[in-house]
């Protein structure tokens, strides 16, 4: 039993070190406006916060760095309606913005 306990708790911290990578660092504030002009922190951090919400709970999350603008549209424009976050849906842009802005 001691095991299972053990095992649960190594998981549950590599999981949170995992989501930890995917948030948005004020340091990298820079490098996200020169992919999305005129984005701030705050709008990076609750794009992650929407993208965590409405994606980790069908599959484990992408880093944004795993693709480009490109590939994100490609992706977004089939995982969205799956996400049942419609056309005009605030979070699609929250998302879509954090997304981009730490692209590859």
């Amino acid at each position: 039993m001691n095991k299972v306990y053990l095992i649960a708790i190594i998981i549950s911290v590599a999981g949170c070190a995992t989501l930890s990578n995917l948030q948005p660092k004020e340091s990298d504030i820079t490098k996200m406006q020169q992919k999305v002009p005129g984005i701030t922190f705050e709008e990076a951090r609750k794009g992650f916060e929407l993208y965590k919400a409405n994606c980790a709970g069908c599959h484990s999350l992408y880093k944004p760095a795993d693709y480009t603008i490109a590939g994100w549209d490609k992706n977004l424009i089939e995982m969205f309606p799956k996400a049942k976050m419609n056309n005009d849906s605030v979070g699609r842009s929250q998302i879509r913005k954090y997304l981009y802005a730490l692209s590859k």
